[in-house]
């Protein structure tokens, strides 16, 4: 699959990826280098990989968690997932779907005041 071809994905440019050939799904790499952030993902699991992000994000930035290494330790035990395949750029759409969910009820109890994205709602 070409770079303009229907289907084809849109990258950042300067961004290296890998990309299958035959869907378009794609992962970016890590700067200067050919490693993976994460795994292969088409449009569906890299928007609820966002959504998982933007939700496990408010745990530092709240001050619920003191770090984002604290937050992915606590995300790890709640998943019942080891530390080291706990990265939102690994999981599946279920595993996202159930730690936008943890995170979201763990904000919502601990900090109630706090407007959360509209799609913590859908998850539920």
């Amino acid at each position: 699959m070409e770079a303009g071809e229907p289907g084809a994905p849109r990258l950042l440019p300067g961004r290296r990826a890998m990309v299958c050939p035959d869907c378009g799904a794609f992962v970016y790499c890590h700067p200067l280098t050919s490693l993976p952030l994460g795994s292969v993902a088409d449009k569906e699991l890299r928007r609820l990989r966002w959504e998982a992000h933007q939700v496990f994000e408010l745990l530092p930035r709240l001050k619920l968690k003191r770090s984002r290494y604290n937050a992915y330790s606590w995300l790890s035990l709640q998943l019942g997932l080891s530390k080291d395949v706990t990265h939102i750029g690994l999981f599946d759409d279920a595993t996202c779907r159930r730690a936008i969910d943890i995170c979201t009820r763990y904000i919502r109890r601990n900090r109630p005041d706090v407007p959360l994205p509209p799609f913590c709602d859908r998850i539920i």
